[in-house]
């Protein structure tokens, strides 16, 4: 039988990467709030588009973890839960340090410079008390981390799962402003060992800021 038009399966893919795309902005944004249902007829008036890309689009949001849903039950907007934060602090940790043990050594001059002080801005921002000013320094922090790294296939795997990584950090802090957050020395101590050129230091400190044991801090 003849294959089907190229055509369709890429305008569907383009309607799939808008709707994620604007879905994304106003979860992180703070227009849909944690918890919000996200009703397909809703969405559809929202977005003025079809069933099938929004579906899509909640399935991709679903995987980077800013939506959660169960068959016939709800799709919604990740929720802040208590129990589950140290572990989502360590994931958004082990994450940074995969990436960094890549970028770190190939950082290039006003890469490394950029680094240390988006790092020492976080560390700046945990001692606050606002959970905005710590996530927005940190989304920073992450976006340069990419940004520097050479290896695009660790970008494309990582880039999304940080998106969800810190937001969860983020609401949960909202919810509970105790909530544990990076080490500030850590994050100070990585930025001034950038400074010094020292690699395997800061890669250190970037595994004491998230609690991590590894054989790197061992």
């Amino acid at each position: 039988m003849p294959l089907p038009s190229g055509d369709r399966p890429a305008q569907r893919r383009s309607l799939r990467c808008e709707a994620m795309d604007r879905l994304k902005t106003a979860i992180l944004d703070g227009t849909i709030l944690p918890g919000e249902a996200l009703n397909d007829q809703d969405m559809q008036e929202w977005l003025q588009v079809s069933r099938t890309p929004i579906r899509e689009a909640l399935n991709d949001l679903s995987r980077s973890g800013l939506v959660e849903m169960a068959a016939q039950r709800y799709t919604r907007v990740v929720c802040a839960d208590p129990r589950r934060h140290p572990a989502t602090m360590q994931a958004l940790g082990a994450t940074l340090l995969a990436v960094a043990s890549v970028s770190v050594p190939e950082l290039t001059a006003p890469h490394r410079d950029k680094l240390v002080t988006l790092a020492a801005d976080v560390a700046e921002a945990t001692t606050g008390v606002e959970a905005s000013a710590t996530t927005s320094a940190r989304a920073r922090f992450s976006a340069a981390l990419l940004e520097s790294c050479p290896n695009a296939e660790l970008v494309t795997a990582f880039a999304e799962a940080l998106d969800g990584l810190n937001y969860r950090v983020h609401i949960a802090r909202v919810a509970d402003p105790s909530a544990p957050v990076e080490d500030a020395e850590a994050f100070y101590d990585f930025s001034r060992a950038l400074l010094k050129l020292d690699d395997p230091a800061a890669l250190m400190s970037l595994a004491r800021a998230y609690n991590l044991r590894t054989s790197l801090s061992a």
